[in-house]
């Protein structure tokens, strides 16, 4: 009878700790689940990141296109005024070229006719 008793106890021991092993493996198939939550969510992250760094780039190529519109427009009225004053310095410089050469001649003619 003893060795029916050591038995049961020991059915009842191993029962429990059966018990014990299943809800360890609940727990561990609970924790699986909640960690492939978690890579699913790292990995859309992951995505969302690529997406916004390729974004990133095209809008930083759009900035250099508009920053060197804006250099050349910038640009544009300095490069007009600068030919404009080329255009007067020399409009200028002819004026008194001539003048001068108006004055040579002037000279010359009324030194022949007197």
């Amino acid at each position: 009878m003893s060795e029916n008793i050591s038995t049961e106890e020991r059915i009842a021991k191993l029962e429990s700790e059966n018990v014990t092993l299943f809800h360890y493996i609940k727990e561990i198939k609970d924790e699986q689940k909640e960690f492939r939550k978690l890579v699913a969510a790292v990995e859309k992250i992951a995505n969302q990141t690529a997406d916004n760094r390729e974004m990133l780039e095209q809008n930083n190529n759009k900035l250099d296109d508009i920053s060197a519109r804006l250099t050349d427009v910038e640009h544009q009225p300095a490069e007009s005024a600068k030919k404009r004053a080329d255009k007067i310095s020399d409009t200028i410089v002819a004026v008194v070229v001539t003048g001068i050469v108006n004055a040579i001649i002037t000279a010359l003619i009324t030194f022949l006719t007197k």
